[in-house]
């Protein structure tokens, strides 16, 4: 399963990610990018994301390409993501108060 949230607070827009970022899920959630419009900062927070494949990889390329930021938080396997793939760290992400937030969940169902 693999869900994200969007968040936003003053002039960032942090889209935070949960579970497995893998394949199934990748052309949803870089739709979801695509049409959020994020405002001028804009923070991919992996502290929650347990899994990712090639296809997430390359997501994640993608967003530092339009500009994320990375917060991989105290997770080894998110830090070491970051440091895998030279995702640039967000500095100074904690957010003192949500605007708003929207949920998205991706499940597939397996037989």
């Amino acid at each position: 399963m693999f869900r994200v949230e969007f968040q936003e607070c003053e002039n960032t827009t942090v889209l935070k990610m949960y579970g497995h970022l893998v394949e199934k899920y990748v052309e949803a959630a870089r739709s979801l990018v695509a049409r959020s419009q994020p405002k001028s900062r804009f923070v991919a927070d992996l502290s929650e994301m347990t899994q990712v494949d090639e296809a997430g990889e390359q997501f994640l390329h993608w967003l530092k390409c339009i500009g994320a930021q990375f917060a991989p938080g105290a997770d080894v396997y998110s830090c070491g993501v970051c440091d895998r793939l030279h995702l640039p760290r967000a500095e100074g992400y904690a957010f003192p108060q949500t605007i708003w937030t929207v949920r998205c969940t991706f499940a597939s169902q397996e037989v």
